[in-house]
C-alpha cells in the first residue's frame, strides 16, 4: 500500500539540495582526511624493494618482454596506493620521481642496459603516477566538483 504523503509531510526540494550538499563536504572532508602524502610515499617505497625483486628477476631470466618493464611501475604505484589514498596529483609527484630513480639505477647496474630501454622511463612514471591515484566513486567524484566550485 503507497503511503499518502500531506504537502507539510513531503520533504521540499530546496530541503533534499541542503541535505545533498552537507553529504558532498562530509565525504570530500573524509576524503581528504583519508588521504596522506608520507604513507603514499611509504607504500611506494614498499613497492620499490617488490621492483627491485622483479628486476634482479628479469636480470636473472634474461628476459627482454617489454611488458615486464613495466610491472615494477606498477608495484610502486599500487604501494602508493594502497598506503596513502591520494586521490589528488598534487600529492603524487614524488611518485614518478620514486620510479625514475629506480628505473635509472635498475637499466645502469641490473639490466643490460640499451639505448632504446630509456624511452620505457617515462612511459613507467606514468604508469606508476597513475597507479597511485585512488580511483573515485560516482558520490566522490560529485563531492569533489561540488568543493572546487566552492572553493572559485
Amino acid at each position: 500500500m503507497a503511503r499518502q504523503y500531506r504537502s507539510l509531510d513531503r520533504p521540499d526540494s530546496a530541503q533534499r539540495a541542503k541535505v545533498k550538499q552537507q553529504m558532498q563536504r562530509e565525504t570530500y572532508q573524509n576524503m581528504r582526511r583519508q588521504q596522506s602524502q608520507p604513507k603514499a610515499l611509504l607504500g611506494a617505497l614498499l613497492g620499490a624493494i617488490l621492483a627491485v625483486w622483479l628486476f634482479l628477476f628479469m636480470a636473472s631470466s634474461n628476459s627482454t618482454l617489454v611488458w615486464l618493464y613495466m610491472l615494477p611501475a606498477v608495484a610502486v604505484g599500487l604501494g602508493s596506493r594502497w598506503l596513502g589514498k591520494c586521490f589528488e596529483w598534487q600529492l603524487l609527484l614524488p611518485v614518478p620521481l620514486i620510479t625514475l630513480l629506480l628505473y635509472s639505477l635498475a637499466l645502469w647496474l641490473l639490466l643490460r642496459f640499451h639505448a632504446s630501454d630509456l624511452l620505457i622511463v617515462p612511459l613507467c612514471c606514468g604508469i606508476s603516477l597513475y597507479c597511485a591515484r585512488r580511483s573515485l566513486t560516482s558520490t566522490e567524484q560529485s563531492a569533489l566538483w561540488q568543493a572546487k566550485l566552492e572553493q572559485h
